[in-house]
Parts: C-alpha cells; sequence; structure tokens
C-alpha cells in the first residue's frame, strides 16, 4: 500500500545491489513500470485512489484480464530495452552487470497476478505498514500536495477511506501464491532493525551485498517515522480498526 515504507525500502534494496531502471523518480519509482500499471486501472476508468472499477472488471469480464496482459505483454517487447533498461543495458555497451532487477510500485498490488504469468520466476516483496499510520501519512501528503498547487485528491483527506485504501491493497497483495514467490514484511519491524532485515530480504531478492552495502543500506532507516496514531485525536481512529479483521490478523489491533 502507498505510503507503508515503499520508497524507504526501495532505496535500501537499491544500496544492496538491486538494479531498479535507468531512471526513477524521488519515491524510487521507474516510470516504465508505474505507467503499464496505470494504463491497466485505466482500462477500467479505475485509479490508485479509486481501484474498485479495475478489480470489479476483473471479476465480471473474464476477458479483461487478457486484454491487460496482451497491453502489457506490447510495453515490454516495444519498449522493456531502452526505457527500462536504457541503451548501455541494452546494448552491453560499457555496462555493468546486472544481478538482480525489479520495480517498485504500490499499484502493483492490484496487478501482481497479471504480472507473475508474464514474469513466472518473479518474487513479491510485501511491505506493510499500521493501517492508520498509513491513513494519516495520505491526508498529510494530500495537504501538502495542495499546498503546492497540485490538484486535489479529495478522498485522500477521509481517514475512513484511507483505511479502505489499505485494506483494498493489502488484501489483494496477499491473495498472490504464498511461499517461495511471496515474501511479507512489516515496516515496524524494518526501522527498528534494519540490518537484521535486510539479511533475511536480500537472498529473496537475489541479492548478495558486501558487509559495507549492508550497513550503508541499514543506515537509511529513519526510526522516528512512525506512530503518527500517538496523537490523542486518533484515539477514536484506534478502534475503529477494531472493525478491520485484515489489521486484527496483521497484529495491528
Amino acid at each position: 500500500m502507498h505510503r507503508s515504507g515503499t520508497s524507504l525500502l526501495t532505496e535500501m534494496l537499491q544500496a544492496c545491489g538491486l538494479f531498479i531502471g535507468r531512471r526513477y523518480d524521488h519515491h524510487f519509482e521507474t516510470p516504465f513500470f508505474q505507467r503499464l500499471n496505470l494504463e491497466c486501472l485505466r482500462a477500467a476508468g479505475a485509479t490508485w485512489y479509486q481501484p474498485e472499477p479495475f478489480l470489479q472488471r476483473r471479476k465480471s469480464d473474464p476477458a479483461f484480464d487478457g486484454e491487460c496482459l496482451a497491453l502489457l505483454q506490447r510495453r515490454l517487447d516495444s519498449r522493456f530495452a531502452m526505457k527500462y533498461l536504457g541503451w548501455r543495458q541494452a546494448t552491453g555497451i560499457g555496462a555493468a552487470p546486472i544481478s538482480a532487477w525489479g520495480w517498485k510500485d504500490p499499484r502493483t498490488c492490484l496487478t501482481a497476478d497479471l504480472w507473475s504469468r508474464i514474469f513466472p520466476e518473479a518474487r513479491l516483496l510485501h511491505v506493510v505498514r499500521h493501517p492508520l499510520d498509513v491513513a494519516i501519512s495520505l491526508e498529510r501528503r494530500e495537504v501538502k500536495r495542495r499546498e503546492e498547487g497540485h490538484a486535489p485528491i479529495p478522498e485522500n483527506t477521509d481517514l475512513e477511506h484511507n483505511l479502505r485504501l489499505w485494506d483494498v491493497h493489502v488484501e489483494a497483495c496477499r491473495q498472490c501464491e504464498p511461499g517461495n514467490a511471496y515474501f511479507e514484511i512489516r515496516y515496524e519491524t524494518l526501522i527498528a532493525d534494519p540490518e537484521t532485515e535486510l539479511r533475511r530480504i536480500a537472498p529473496f531478492c537475489r541479492l548478495e551485498p558486501a558487509p559495507e552495502q549492508l550497513r550503508a543500506a541499514a543506515a537509511i532507516a529513519d526510526g522516528t517515522r512512525t506512530r503518527r496514531f500517538d496523537d490523542a485525536r486518533y484515539a477514536p481512529w484506534l478502534a475503529r480498526l477494531a472493525e478491520m479483521p485484515l489489521a486484527r490478523e496483521l497484529g495491528y489491533v
């Protein structure tokens, strides 16, 4: 889910040797894969903050998955080498070898099973965070976006809406096939003991970071960015979590 520490985790994995594309934004999201996920959502009239039309279309229209898969494959066939890898990696001229590659985009929670059919050996690393922390973070980011002059997303100032978004994204991601292809971590555990967590995560991601890489990656973690809900004004919302089965299952109640 968005605001769950995905940027932090991706930056840490990049420091451990993960290739995340020739170009990425300040959230460590590779535009190439982000746009592909967006195309799938838009094909159903959905957005990341209103994903229901996409999920409903997949349930009601058996042909829709095939359409999405065909779209993704076309884009990969025509653009992957230059848009994601870049010309050095695509041609092998002056490029360092890639031991492991991947991308970060929270929208992948909604499309992960499509990607697993295209990349059957892919591995899904899922970071989960306290739902109320996520909801508050989304609300605060929306206020900041408006101050910066961006078009408003009214829904994201509604904590109830943000909690439902957390529920939808986390549930969708957890429905992926368990086992060797799926690894779930807690944001709270990651920032509490980043080096230990990275030692667990790295082999799953097919990474073999050197000790100095691990230390540098662990140093990126910011242990202060958590428990926003400790503010007394959010006390009623903590009670709301008791009504969320997934929050209870994950131990956040």
